[in-house]
């Protein structure tokens, strides 16, 4: 008799277990998960929270592993990271560990940019006859490695994986930068507008392919990642623009400026006459130079 309810007790604490584990996996398996590449900081970083608190499994990838430690004690468990640099080839083995933590993967959010090129009151006389050519070309090449290079190389992983799952959404985090040369930083509104044009060259591609996969060109305007951009014009609050960001990605919008008013002005600076395009370039351009932008944390993305 002793032996029969050991062995009753044992099954009975073994059926637990296992209910235990199984609805834990079924928790994992049901729940939607999301790359998020640059998420230590600013726009990122409010991304990763946005989607932790709308139940989704988040995977991060950047440069910085205090901030990513941090980011992960404040979200909890749905919050994992792996370090990695876009301008690296190893980085795509870093994202594909983080796919294989997070049981699969269902979005995937390209927002790590520079803007290594930006320079106070480039366009003046006296900047221009003082300027080290030589370093600027160094800060383009940059530039050019991360957000053109880089982000391709990214997109292109996750088309591929997208295609072999047969469906799938990725989303770029490009710039109202992208509809018109900035003379604060030629380079980088040059290479957002090459992003803008890869994902609507992508976005037609699938599309004719049939296949559901989507994707989204978020184009923020000044967001106030730091506090030196406050005071900015029309600066947007972060935890406004990751809103808006997130429910943009929900509705699947083909593009998206953050927050809406930034669209009515980029159709502005796409017809105004060059005279007064440079007008508002001069007056309401790039500011707070001196901020450390790690990754993501531009006040144009």
């Amino acid at each position: 008799m002793h032996k029969g309810l050991y062995y009753f007790f044992s099954i009975a604490m073994l059926s637990v277990f296992l209910t235990k584990i199984t609805k834990a996996a079924v928790t994992i398996y049901e729940k939607k998960k999301v790359i998020i590449i640059g998420a230590s900081s600013g726009i990122g970083r409010e991304l990763a929270s946005v989607f932790v608190k709308n139940g989704y499994l988040v995977g991060a990838l950047s440069r910085n592993e205090e901030k990513l430690k941090a980011a992960q004690e404040e979200f909890g468990e749905d919050f994992i990271y792996e370090l990695g640099d876009v301008q690296n080839n190893e980085s795509i083995d870093s994202v594909k560990t983080l796919i294989t933590k997070l049981g699969g993967c269902d979005i995937f959010i390209m927002n790590a940019g520079i803007w290594d090129d930006a320079r106070q009151d480039l366009h003046t006389k006296a900047v221009l006859e003082t300027l080290d050519w030589k370093q600027l070309l160094i800060d383009q090449q940059n530039v050019i490695n991360t957000n053109v290079t880089g982000f391709s190389h990214m997109a292109n992983f996750a088309f591929e994986y997208f295609v072999q799952q047969k469906q799938g959404h990725f989303v770029g985090i490009s710039s109202v930068d992208a509809v018109r040369g900035n003379p604060w930083a030629p380079t980088y509104s040059a290479s957002k507008a090459f992003e803008s044009i890869f994902m609507q060259g992508w976005r037609s591609i699938f599309e004719m392919a049939e296949l559901p996969i989507h994707i989204t060109d978020i184009r923020p305007g000044f967001i106030a990642t730091h506090p030196l951009n406050e005071g900015m014009f029309w600066i947007e609050p972060l935890d406004v623009a990751g809103q808006a960001i997130f429910e943009a990605i929900q509705s699947k919008e083909k593009i998206a400026y953050i927050t809406k008013r930034w669209e009515t002005f980029a159709q502005y600076l796409l017809t105004v006459p060059d005279a007064t395009y440079n007008f508002l370039a001069s007056n309401f351009g790039i500011r707070s130079l001196d901020i450390n932008l790690e990754n993501q944390g531009s006040a144009i993305q």
